[in-house]
């Protein structure tokens, strides 16, 4: 069956000489693998950059459920991103964002308002000035998208952060482990909770973007590692 629907791309490999697997994240469908021919060698170099990490097309494609590779009859670039792939620190951003979303999105489970939410977010990246917090906010809109967002629950008796139980605990010997933040990146998640974009060092900033990766794992079970982690953490 033909169907128009709108997707972000997540994660592309080659495939033969001309055409790749993609796996993009449509607002109909979620998560969808597509074989997309005629994507690489010279005279498709335009169609390949429609195929990088978070771009947002219009499809018309041929959804049947019983075949695990979809195919698309027409595709159309609806944000041309030169806001973002001539900035180092957006372009690190958006490699980061679509591995994570990679390891924690699941094939064939619609997510509406998580499609609208990476959507928009990836407007706000390409159109307007880089924050260095926007990749941990981003997190947190997506966390709580899928059911797991940090309590904000913070205060002077409890200020150590649980992962496990996903809110602010109070400082004692049992609350000592991976599994618990200590009182510096507690103290940051809150700031960041708190406000819009708040004034991290970068120290702090790299310190939480690695505990929001392992709060990521434990609701996630199966997640793995994240490669782009280093050269975010380098760039930012």
């Amino acid at each position: 069956m033909l169907q128009k629907t709108e997707g972000i791309v997540i994660h592309t490999i080659p495939y033969s000489d001309t055409s790749i697997i993609a796996k993009i994240f449509t607002a109909d469908h979620g998560l969808l693998s597509f074989m997309i021919k005629g994507t690489r060698g010279k005279k498709s170099a335009n169609k390949a950059v429609w195929f990088q990490p978070l771009s947002i097309l219009a499809l018309d494609i041929y959804h049947q459920e019983n075949k695990n590779l979809k195919t698309i009859k027409e595709s159309k670039l609806l944000l041309n991103p030169v806001g973002i792939y001539g900035n180092v620190y957006k372009t690190s951003v958006v490699l980061f964002l679509a591995e994570l979303l990679q390891k924690i999105l699941k094939e064939n489970s619609p997510h509406p308002t998580l499609f609208d939410l990476i959507k928009q977010k990836i407007k706000e990246l390409n159109d307007e000035d880089f924050k260095m917090n926007f990749h941990l906010s981003l997190m947190l809109d997506i966390a709580h998208e899928m059911g797991f967002l940090p309590f904000n629950n913070f205060s002077e008796r409890e200020f150590l952060f649980s992962i496990q139980e996903g809110k602010f605990v109070n400082a004692s010997s049992e609350h000592i482990g991976p599994l618990y933040l200590n009182e510096s990146d507690s103290r940051s998640l809150y700031t960041l909770l708190s406000g819009t974009n708040p004034p991290l060092s970068n120290v702090e900033r790299r310190h939480l973007l690695i505990e929001l990766i392992k709060y990521f794992q434990f609701h996630n079970p199966g997640m793995s590692s994240i490669k782009s982690t280093a050269v975010l953490q380098e760039v930012l």
